[in-house]
């Protein structure tokens, strides 16, 4: 078996089986990967489907922000394609925090979103007397969410999968020149980096059947209201054509003891990336939005240590409130100095900025690229939540055409499409030209130096992991900590916490409470509020960032040995 094989990178056939003669397009940002979606949506007409996942979709997202007319918002094309009498199916997730009194507008609007376009789309259906449905589902563990990111559909009677980490709402659309156009509709970020993939071929059937699944499962899609959808009883509304090289396993993260199709659940979006940086030689690159411990940080370590490059790209700062930010910062320095303790001179770690200012470009992707061979694009974030609790989607491929490539200054053959998206995005961050990063191990002295001091290349600049300084007042605090016992009180759709996790909720609003709301605002510091609230590993402060890290964050859905 050469290095160039599918079997070589993928999970045993046994264990999970593949396509070949598949054509993949890879859609490197947001502007990107809806372009290519809208030019299929103008393809649809009466007969075709359309399978859609969502974790959050924006009614109001414009799929060609520069176009002024037509209208290119989301909802309006969807309901143009059931007036065409296009099949729609949607499946969104059901997001809590339908009682909480105060939270940023993002999570507030990403339940208002889902909720609407979904109520909208099946009126629509209903109203035109024809087949399809619109979903919200919850059928999740405790705390889980349905992060999969795939749409499958018919145009002209010719089959298409997209999957990736790109969600059809607010913010994700953007240039690969980051340079906040104007047309572009922010919501928080000033820019956003994101990856997606376009499929046709017979992989389409397996992102296809990962959506009727889903939309089969028995269980009511929202516990408080029975009843399921009418099933899918029949296969791809049209055979997939071949013609492609390209082989793509399809992986995912389902987990165990909630699905009647699956109940074993499915890892195979951790299985498939572990098995690929276990035969990585030369390089493995990960872009990825989190970052957190977990058995891949502890595979990347052991590829540190027996002499590969592991090149990272990172999120610069996180996108969510306190604890959950002071969470996250500490997981992923752990994550960091665990790789950097196996060999800190084989670890590149950067995030993304703006060319003329260190605002950050927001990165969302999570794929991987090992040795110029293989590549994995999806939803699924280095972490145990996304690796054993949230449904994810990834496909990881493996390209029959083979060219010339360099590792280290020896040649080598190397997969065609692996090697020209690494050029593609190395030379969208770094702005150097492809033909100096034709070897990996080379280029790697074009990357910013490891260290403080470190001076940006174009977008890339050096992240070191440390944990900012928290620029958050105690009224902001008090509020997060608020409209966290708000979240976990409310039992539709999100099932509570634990009873342990509600009494720590509720006494640190107690506690802040009777600090009162004037010396709140007017930035009483931490100290002041005395060991109750201060002191490690006993006061309120960190016990609540464990509860952000192991209650919620680093999430993890255990099925016992032999599942």
């Amino acid at each position: 078996m050469t290095e160039t094989d599918p079997e070589y990178w993928f999970l045993p056939k046994h264990k999970q089986p593949y396509t070949v003669a598949n054509e993949v397009v890879a859609l490197v940002d947001g502007s990107a990967y809806m372009k290519h979606l809208y030019d299929r949506f103008k393809d649809m007409q009466a007969g075709d489907s359309l399978f859609y996942t969502v974790w959050r979709g924006s009614p109001e997202q414009r799929l060609r922000p520069d176009f002024t007319s037509p209208d290119t918002r989301l909802q309006p094309v969807l309901l143009d394609l059931i007036r065409l009498r296009v099949v729609v199916r949607i499946l969104a997730w059901y997001v809590p925090l339908t009682k909480v009194r105060w939270i940023p507008l993002q999570f507030l609007a990403h339940n208002r979103e889902n909720t609407s376009l979904v109520r909208d789309i099946r009126k629509a259906i209903v109203d035109g007397g024809i087949e399809g449905s619109a979903v919200l589902d919850e059928r999740l563990p405790p705390k889980g969410s349905h992060h999969q990111k795939s749409i499958v559909l018919t145009a002209k009677g010719e089959p298409w999968a997209y999957v990736g980490g790109i969600d059809i709402s607010v913010d994700r659309w953007d240039t690969t020149d980051h340079s906040s156009p104007p047309e572009r509709q922010k919501e928080l970020l000033d820019a956003w980096h994101d990856v997606q993939c376009a499929i046709q071929g017979p992989a389409v059937t397996d992102i296809f059947e990962n959506f009727k699944d889903r939309w089969n499962e028995q269980k009511p899609p929202v516990r408080s209201q029975p009843g399921v959808p009418p099933p899918i009883k029949s296969d791809l509304p049209a055979p997939p054509r071949k013609g492609g090289t390209i082989a793509v396993q399809r992986l995912r993260t389902l987990a165990c003891n909630v699905f009647d199709f699956k109940r074993r659940g499915e890892q195979t979006s951790r299985e498939g990336i572990n098995r690929a940086i276990d035969q990585a030689k030369y390089y493995v690159y990960i872009e990825d939005q989190y970052f957190w411990p977990c058995t891949t940080i502890e595979r990347l370590a052991q590829a540190v240590r027996r002499g590969v490059q592991v090149f990272l790209v990172l999120a610069k700062a996180y996108d969510l409130f306190w604890p959950l930010s002071a969470a996250h910062y500490q997981m992923r320095k752990s994550a960091l100095d665990t790789l950097r303790a196996a060999g800190a001179g084989r670890v590149t770690c950067c995030h993304l900025e703006q060319l003329k200012s260190d605002t950050q470009i927001y990165v969302h992707s999570k794929f991987m690229i090992v040795d110029d061979r293989f590549v994995t694009i999806g939803s699924t974030n280095v972490g145990l939540r996304s690796h054993t609790t949230d449904s994810e989607l990834n496909v990881g491929l493996v390209d029959n055409k083979l060219v010339d490539g360099e590792m280290g200054g020896v040649r080598v053959r190397v997969c065609e499409f692996a090697k020209e998206l690494r050029l593609r995005i190395w030379n969208e961050h770094l702005n150097i030209p492809i033909s100096e990063l034709q070897d990996p191990i080379v280029a790697k002295a074009s990357w910013p130096r490891q260290g403080k001091g470190s001076k940006k290349v174009h977008h890339a600049a050096y992240h070191s992991g440390e944990l900012p300084s928290q620029q958050i007042g105690l009224w902001d605090i008090y509020r997060a900590v608020k409209a966290l016992l708000d979240i976990f009180r409310d039992t539709q759709p999100w099932p509570n916490a634990t009873p342990n996790e509600m009494t720590l909720l509720e006494d640190a609003v107690t506690f802040l409470e009777a600090v009162g709301e004037a010396k709140l605002k007017s930035g009483f510091t931490d100290l002041v509020l005395g060991p109750l609230w201060w002191a490690p590993g006993i006061g309120l402060k960190d016990r609540l960032i464990e509860f952000a890290k192991n209650g919620v964050m680093n999430l993890e859905t255990k099925c016992g040995s032999g599942l």
